[in-house]
């Protein structure tokens, strides 16, 4: 059952869908936390939350956030970023 309160998710931008690369992503991400092993990222063209992870020699993991998924409430989501 859909949630009427809820606000609808926006289709993932062209960026978004080709997947961010390397360490900034794409153009339109933003970082929103910083924490110990995970940075957070925000797209500003579609809304879609991303997380970076380091996954080694230089290298990034690039994960797409659901804010619908159950929370492990273990893991810290990083210190909130002042925005511009």
């Amino acid at each position: 059952m859909i949630n009427p309160a809820k606000e609808a998710k926006k289709p993932l931008c062209e960026s978004c869908i080709a997947g961010p690369v390397g360490i900034e992503g794409h153009d339109e991400l933003r970082v929103q936390t910083v924490g110990n092993a995970t940075l957070r990222f925000g797209c500003r063209a579609c809304g879609a939350i991303w997380n970076r992870n380091d996954a080694g020699a230089g290298k990034f993991a690039w994960v797409i956030f659901d804010p619908d998924a159950p929370l492990d409430r273990r893991k810290s989501t990083g210190v909130p970023v002042p925005g511009r």
